[in-house]
């Protein structure tokens, strides 16, 4: 059975992105993370995009380290031209790289910073001011995921 969410990261995140994967779990969602089962490169690239094409949300968690990763870019184009729907996550106040300017803009982003991780207290933002500290309003960010894999909106 296909996971319902992909997860792209930086691997320096990984840590991090474990509290969001166990939340999301917990929550009843299914994620794909690349955490153990993936043998050569290969077989690793393979297991990415056949990953990527069966889910039906990309969370892209970013931050310095992904925004830095060109595998984060590549799995962020692959979702973006199979018309995934994509959520950016930021894990830190994060300035968002030319090359994921394109896929991002428009796009409501969630943000899952540390110490602000309970669902009641994360927050929802357009993502059109980049550089500049968003003006969210309240939201649940776990609840985001889950009902953009049940096929509904926030």
């Amino acid at each position: 059975m296909a996971e319902e969410v992909f997860i792209s990261y930086g691997s320096a995140d990984r840590e991090r992105i474990q509290d969001l994967v166990t939340r999301l779990r917990q929550a009843g969602v299914t994620v794909w993370i690349d955490e153990a089962g993936i043998e050569g490169a290969a077989m690793w690239s393979q297991e990415i995009v056949s990953a990527i094409n069966n889910c039906n949300i990309l969370i892209l968690a970013i931050s310095t380290n992904s925004a830095q990763s060109k595998n984060v870019v590549r799995e962020l184009a692959l979702a973006s031209e199979d018309d995934k729907t994509i959520l950016p996550v930021f894990i830190e106040p994060t300035e968002i790289p030319e090359s994921m300017k394109y896929q991002l803009a428009g796009i409501q982003r969630v943000e899952y910073f540390e110490g602000n991780e309970d669902p009641s207290e994360a927050s929802c933002a357009p993502s059109n001011a980049w550089a500049s500290p968003p003006t969210a309003r309240k939201g649940k960010s776990i609840q985001v995921a889950k009902n953009i894999t049940r096929g509904k909106r926030h």
